[in-house]
């Protein structure tokens, strides 16, 4: 029986044959393959061309998928609608239960009944921003443009959407982006420059009350 008949027959019942150069040491292009699959050396572990080989199939297949190649203005939008619309909600659902409200009063400063009375969504009134490295440029562009998009695209439709709720539960609504909101929102700019992979180093979000 020659070889390669007998090869054939171990494969049709279910044996894995290996190739005759699987025992010799794995090649500079498999190796290569590893380092670039497992952010590892391998060049000093003795691999054999058929260890390699499984590893890098076993690697391959364990990678994650790549990209979607969405342009950053759209992982931009599906950032600020599904992680930081949710916290907004949430500072809206949050007003409905502060128990400061402002509205029309009279001379002693006690509410007029039957007045429009307001609760304030976020916080006390007052400016955030984000403090950074300004060497770090491409922290810059990623983050004002994320807010340039907000404000563009989302803030008055969600303060729209917020007016409305507030009305259906026959109150008004301070919808400026006061501290508590502003914060929210620069931190969300952030949390996205580093979930795209932009080192961001020490910055943070600092604030001040007006």
């Amino acid at each position: 029986m020659l070889l390669k008949e007998a090869k054939e027959i171990l494969k049709n019942n279910g044996y894995r044959v290996l190739k005759e150069d699987a025992d010799e040491p794995a090649s500079s292009r498999q190796l290569w393959a590893l380092f670039c699959i497992y952010k590892k050396d391998f060049r000093n572990q003795g691999l054999t061309k058929g260890e390699a080989s499984e590893l890098i199939k076993k690697g391959s297949s364990e990678r994650p998928a790549k990209s979607s190649g969405k342009s950053l203005d759209a992982k931009i939008c599906e950032h600020i609608e599904t992680v930081l619309k949710p916290k907004l909600d949430k500072k809206m659902e949050s007003a409905f239960d502060n128990q400061s409200v402002v509205g029309d009063a009279d001379l002693e400063g006690n509410l007029i009944p039957g007045r429009k009375r307001y609760k304030f969504f976020g916080g006390g009134c007052g400016f955030a921003w984000i403090k950074y490295d300004k060497r770090n440029k491409k922290l810059g562009e990623v983050t004002d443009k994320y807010l340039d998009i907000y404000r563009d695209k989302y803030w008055d439709k969600y303060c729209k959407e917020y007016i409305r709720k507030f009305k259906e539960k026959e109150m008004g609504a301070v919808l400026s982006q006061d501290l508590d909101v502003q914060y929210t929102i620069k931190q969300a700019a952030l949390d996205f420059a580093e979930s795209i992979g932009i080192n961001i180093g020490k910055a943070y979000v600092d604030g001040r009350l007006d």
